[in-house]
């Protein structure tokens, strides 16, 4: 059976260097975190520029910073069922060894 996110966890890591080497596994979740902002960010702009250009201040900033903040909400729930689903997998692999070795 595969990993839902396809990463076998017996087999090493790839070695890498300097900075991004030494940051734990952390820059997905670096990622997320940027990614949630610019998605937020991008479109707060884009209601911004439509208020101005259609003089509707602010009620499409509004809307775009709904609309960002809804990007957000569905990226983290992906990441959620991603890591729960990545989870679960881990602990049917936990409870196959263990019982292969009682034997």
């Amino acid at each position: 059976m595969e990993s839902p996110s396809n990463n076998n966890p017996k087999s090493s890591p790839p070695s890498r260097s300097g900075w991004f080497g030494n940051m734990g596994g952390s820059q997905k979740y670096i990622g997320i975190g940027i990614q949630a902002g610019v998605s937020v960010a991008f479109y707060l702009g884009i209601g911004l520029l439509l208020d101005t250009w259609l003089s509707t201040f602010p009620w499409l900033t509004l809307a775009g910073i709904l609309v960002g903040i809804a990007g957000m909400t569905a990226l983290f729930i992906r990441m959620y069922r991603d890591l729960n689903a990545q989870s679960k997998w881990e602990a049917k692999q936990k409870k196959a060894a263990k019982e292969k070795d009682h034997s």
